[in-house]
Parts: C-alpha cells; sequence; structure tokens
C-alpha cells in the first residue's frame, strides 16, 4: 500500500501542533515514496524554516519550485 497521502497529511497535522521535527520525518517519507512531490518539499521547507534550518528550508522550497514548473504550474 502506498502511504503518500496519509504521511502528508499526519505532517501537516504536526506542523500545525508545532511538531517540526515530526511533521518532517512525515514530509521526508512522502518524498521517499514519490520523489516527484512537490508539496511535500514545499511542506518540509516551511517546516524547516520555522523550527531555524533556513538553507535546508531553501533547499526544499527550490526543489518544490522545480517540479511544479515540470508539472505545469506556477504556484
Amino acid at each position: 500500500a502506498n502511504y503518500t497521502l496519509a504521511y502528508l497529511n499526519r505532517g501537516h497535522v504536526f506542523l500545525r501542533i508545532k511538531d517540526y521535527k515530526k511533521s518532517m520525518d512525515d514530509f521526508s517519507k512522502v518524498i521517499a515514496l514519490d520523489p516527484a512531490n512537490a508539496e511535500a518539499y514545499n511542506s518540509r521547507g516551511l517546516a524547516r524554516r520555522v523550527s531555524g534550518d533556513l538553507k535546508g528550508s531553501i533547499a526544499d522550497h527550490s526543489k518544490a519550485l522545480e517540479l511544479r514548473r515540470v508539472e505545469g504550474k506556477s504556484n
């Protein structure tokens, strides 16, 4: 079974309750299962930013933008 959506949703819950470590772990699981998932990169980038990892945040947001360009989406 593919748990991508479950990990993505749980990651958003952890992000909302400010458990950034667990949210990053779940978003990383999504990326491992679906390396082209721009939302997971974007969300992990947000979690990294609010937890103080600016370099990691920029890398994730850059990857999300790259993937969205490939998909033909601008945001």
